[in-house]
């Protein structure tokens, strides 16, 4: 089954992209995959990780993509992007759609790998 109906996904961590070529639509799966993105910009941006929600939080800036991971596999499975940064900081998120919510109702079972890109 094509997990992206009407798109064509390339395996590879090496390449980031999303580009129509004649009407049809290329995907990397460092472009959708929360583990192929990390792999590719982790090296490229650096980042920092946290155990603690109220540490990436109070260090956090507007712009930065947060990595979360489970605590219980260390399986990292979303990303999020910091709309606000600093304590009482804010988040947006597409899964459960979430725009400027508080970062601080994020699980605190969860693992953060902070990534700045400015």
């Amino acid at each position: 089954k094509d997990p992206i109906p009407g798109y064509l996904i390339l395996n590879t961590t090496t390449q980031w992209y999303h580009k129509n070529v004649y009407g049809t639509i290329f995907v990397s799966t460092s472009f959708i995959r929360v583990t192929d993105f990390f792999s590719y910009w982790k090296n490229k941006t650096g980042y920092v990780y946290y155990s603690s929600r109220s540490k990436c939080e109070s260090e956090m800036k507007t712009g930065d993509v947060v990595l979360l991971a489970r605590k219980s596999t260390g399986a990292k499975y979303h990303a999020i992007i910091i709309s606000k940064g600093g304590t009482g900081g804010t988040y947006c998120g597409h899964t459960n759609p979430r725009k400027d919510a508080k970062f601080n109702t994020i699980s605190s079972d969860v693992y953060f790998y902070r990534m700045r890109f400015a």
